[in-house]
């Protein structure tokens, strides 16, 4: 074998090589593996992403990767999306948005003798706001909110509020609600999950 047959078969192995490192996991494979411990856990206290935004979703993780999302969630989604390139981080926001947020069980106690004076007042506290115009439509990059959890919708309210989530429009709008409504629109947003045909979640 001479020299020349010897440096392009090293060179074609490398080619090889660098190729097969370029090639992006599938959404559904990094879901899996890095994502669905917390986020398919209905009891841990991250969101739901199911049916979320694409653009939210990408946006998210770009946010992370950069270090620029500087909330409560950061030290563990940071070392995620550190592990992702932007094509997979594409991809893992197509497949999100393809799957039915029903497939996640959730359990709305519609028995609580509070729940109804909670939700209606929720209901209407979230139209005053006018949340759905961004946060139930694909247009606007907001992630989607019905049927979320009540916990991170109150906990997302609340970050915004004190100023450790920034955002101009979210600080403005969260920084006038006080607890018993931000707990109030956290109810409406979470129990609108009885809104869908799941017929998996738990109602009580």
């Amino acid at each position: 074998m001479t020299i020349l047959t010897i440096f392009l078969a090293i060179m074609l192995n490398s080619a090889f090589a660098q190729e097969e490192v370029s090639i992006a996991r599938s959404g559904k494979e990094i879901y899996q593996s890095s994502c669905a411990d917390c986020h398919g856990d209905v009891a841990s206290k991250a969101p739901l992403i199911f049916g979320q935004e694409p653009k939210y979703i990408l946006r998210a993780l770009s946010e992370f990767k950069s270090n620029t999302r500087p909330d409560v969630t950061a030290g563990v989604m940071n070392a995620v999306a550190n592990t992702l390139s932007l094509d997979e981080m594409k991809n893992v926001a197509s497949y999100l948005a393809g799957q039915d947020p029903c497939d996640v069980k959730v359990t709305i106690d519609t028995n609580r003798p509070d729940w109804r004076a909670e939700f209606f007042a929720g209901k209407a506290m979230a139209k005053e706001k006018n949340c759905m115009h961004c946060h139930g439509s694909f247009h606007h990059g907001a992630p989607r909110l019905f049927g979320q959890k009540k916990g991170f919708v109150k906990n997302a309210l609340s970050a915004f509020k004190d100023g450790r989530r920034p955002s101009k429009l979210m600080n403005r709008i969260a920084g006038k609600l006080t607890e018993e409504e931000i707990n109030k629109i956290s109810v409406y947003m979470s129990s609108m999950i009885l809104m869908r045909e799941c017929g998996k979640h738990d109602e009580h």
